[in-house]
């Protein structure tokens, strides 16, 4: 009898099994061996898709990532097949579900978010256009590649099982409660790409294969440190309580929905934080991090990298043996907002000023900590200088000397302008040499001499920037220099050509009434800017007149920032807290904040949408100070030589990748 019951045992689980999709059998430190026993094709249906969008992100390989939101047909539905086809520069992809009539499972939507990852290590750069389901949009990439060519539509494709590196599961708040599977997985081939994902769940267990399609061309090469990102949503809402775990090619994680975060407590997250530094401790670093970390350097660009990578970094470079590393509260650097360091979506937990950073304990670091929205914490980024944020007692400028304003005009080591008593009641002026670019230097603190004008009676608060002119001498190797100097030949080309539409600024979040000036012995582009590296609301606290330009002997760059004001734009308080503290009641008004992240993004799109719209249409006397002042201060500028000391060190050129805000 008990032989009996193995054996009806043994027949049921052969038939549960025939019912699954596939299985993976292998242990987490190895990779799975995927069986597929029936073929579920007939039963998927596509799901609905609301919204596509692509994000070009930097680093190397540069990130493309395809962020799709839709809704499934019921509440126990599954993104269960996802699969890609690229067809020359068009990247097909197709989500589907198998839909269930099963008791408890309501028929109504609930919708869904899926981030997919695009290789373009070995694509040309251009145009591409992305889409799913029937939704569709475009980016552009700027690869540098200009040897390869696009996929032909009958090229062979060779099927893989990709190498999985990282599983972490997200869980957020809300109703339903959303879980993801954040997957780091590595690509082996330059021309290979996420072909397929197949998912289905077995009890407690969700099972995900991951597969690469390969294009068969010449110009393919075996590589197997290509990392990419996808996040995979997993339906929890028909499930009953409990543990769960996710297998994604071997590949293991575990996650409880009901569980309570355990790193809520800030003080008790920063006490370890500060110790894993002070030991070096790698794994106690990454164990605070999220999957990816930003690490920027002052004055430029942040780069997100995978956390293990920004962990081999810190230690290698930034943390040293015997350093003790003290944690400050954070007073706060002019022109810098730490909640747009971590962007709108992410709550800043708080900002941490650390002494005691780099190998030789000289440098600083400004520590970010954010909070995801089930309320647990991690270390999202470190904003590096190696000198420190304050500035340099006795540096190397000269000390700021005030300037006789007489009628009007101001004439300092060779420059000479006419300032309205509207725009400052007096000038302040200052020298400083070179700084050539050394080994031992951030990024962005090298420069060619200029002679600086600044305005002590300005006294509007809460603005990013300070207003001021910098004249510019160029010599030297400018590749050494941030943008625009290293690329003062397509300024000058501009200038020349002058082409319509402008854009000189497209580069900038915010761009508006761009126009050509000459000055009085050169000429320029102006426009009103805003910089930021998140999606965000326009602002008065960042909104600038900004003016490039060139003297006629192309001997002078002359760079113009000052600060502006609209009726319509928000005013913010500090810090900023989402939705936004806003001062200005004549603002363009936004509705009632939602929780949901896109339609948040929505709302910060049709306000900054409206903004511009505005800010083109208005006249030059709505802004303050009144735009038509600025422009007859710039056109007032004349430089003939301005004598400033230059020292020569000895160099060493190190690449640097620039952005237009490092200025």
């Amino acid at each position: 009898m008990k032989n009996r019951s193995l054996l009806w045992a043994l027949i049921l689980t052969l038939i549960l099994n025939a019912c699954s999709p596939f299985t993976i059998t292998s242990t987490s430190d190895e990779q799975p061996t995927p069986v597929i026993e029936t073929d579920p094709a007939p039963s998927y249906q596509p799901v609905d898709v609301d919204q596509v969008q692509v994000e070009v992100g930097v680093g190397s390989p540069i990130p493309v990532a395809v962020i799709v939101s839709g809704n499934l047909p019921d509440t126990c539905a599954q993104i269960e097949l996802v699969q890609q086809q690229q067809e020359g520069s068009n990247f097909q992809f197709t989500l589907s579900t198998v839909p269930s009539n099963a008791a408890g499972c309501i028929q109504d939507t609930l919708p869904f978010r899926i981030i997919l990852p695009i290789n373009i290590v070995n694509l040309p750069a251009g145009s591409y256009s992305v889409d799913v389901n029937g939704s569709s949009a475009s980016f552009e990439v700027d690869t540098a590649n200009t040897t390869s060519s696009l996929p032909a539509s009958d090229s062979a494709i060779t099927q893989e099982d990709i190498q999985v590196g990282s599983v972490n599961i997200e869980v957020g708040v809300g109703s339903p409660i959303p879980v993801h599977a954040i997957v780091g997985l590595n690509l082996s081939n330059t021309c290979a790409q996420l072909g397929e994902i197949r998912l289905h769940r077995d009890g407690t267990t969700f099972f995900v294969r991951m597969i690469a399609h390969i294009a068969e061309r010449p110009d393919c090469q075996a590589n197997n440190s290509i990392p990419f990102r996808a996040d995979i949503p997993l339906n929890i809402v028909n499930l009953p309580e409990g543990p769960y775990e996710v297998n994604v090619n071997g590949m293991t994680a575990s996650f409880d929905p009901d569980a309570k975060p355990a790193n809520t407590d800030l003080a008790v997250f920063e006490s370890e934080l500060q110790i894993a530094l002070t030991q070096r401790n790698a794994d106690g670093m990454r164990a605070l991090m999220g999957e990816r970390f930003v690490m920027a350097f002052w004055q430029s660009e942040g780069t997100s990298i995978p956390s293990e990578e920004a962990v081999a970094q810190l230690v290698s470079n930034y943390v040293g043996e015997n350093n003790s590393i003290l944690f400050h509260d954070f007073q706060g650097i002019p022109g810098l907002d730490p909640q747009m360091l971590v962007g709108p979506d992410m709550q800043l937990a708080k900002a941490i000023l650390a002494t005691g950073w780099g190998l030789d304990g000289k440098g600083e670091a400004l520590i970010l900590i954010a909070r995801r929205p089930d309320g647990s914490l991690f270390w999202h980024s470190a904003l590096i200088s190696q000198e420190g944020f304050a500035p340099q007692v006795g540096g190397v400028c000269t000390d700021p000397v005030d300037v006789p304003v007489l009628d009007g005009k101001v004439s300092y080591n060779g420059i000479s302008l006419i300032v309205d008593p509207a725009l400052a009641s007096s000038v302040a002026a200052q020298t400083c040499p070179a700084i050539p670019l050394a080994a031992d230097q951030p990024p962005g603190e090298a420069h060619p001499p200029y002679t600086a004008f600044s305005f002590p009676g300005y006294n509007r608060q809460n603005v990013d920037f300070q207003p001021e002119i910098r004249v510019y001498e160029l010599t030297g190797d400018l590749q050494n220099y941030l943008f625009p100097i290293n690329v003062i030949g397509d300024l000058q080309a501009v200038i020349d050509q002058r082409p319509e539409p402008i854009t000189w600024f497209n580069a900038a979040p915010l761009h508006a009434r761009q126009a050509y000036l000459n000055f009085a012995n050169g000429a320029g582009v102006r426009s009103l800017v805003q910089y930021m590296q998140d999606l965000f609301f326009f602002t008065n606290n960042g909104l600038l007149y900004e003016f490039h330009g060139l003297t006629k002997d192309g001997r002078h760059y002359v760079n113009v920032r000052y600060p502006v004001s609209v009726p319509f734009l928000m005013e913010l308080a500090d810090p900023v807290t989402l939705p936004p503290a806003n001062l200005n009641p004549q603002a363009i008004i936004i509705p009632e904040w939602p929780s949901d992240f896109e339609q948040q993004r929505q709302i910060i799109e049709d306000y900054n949408a409206e903004a511009l719209s505005r800010l083109e249409q208005m006249p030059d006397s709505e802004a303050l100070p009144n735009l038509a002042l600025l422009d007859e201060l710039e056109q007032s500028i004349q430089v003939t030589t301005p004598k400033v000391t230059i020292t020569f060190p000895s160099l060493v050129v190190i690449p640097t990748r620039v952005t237009s805000d490092t200025l």
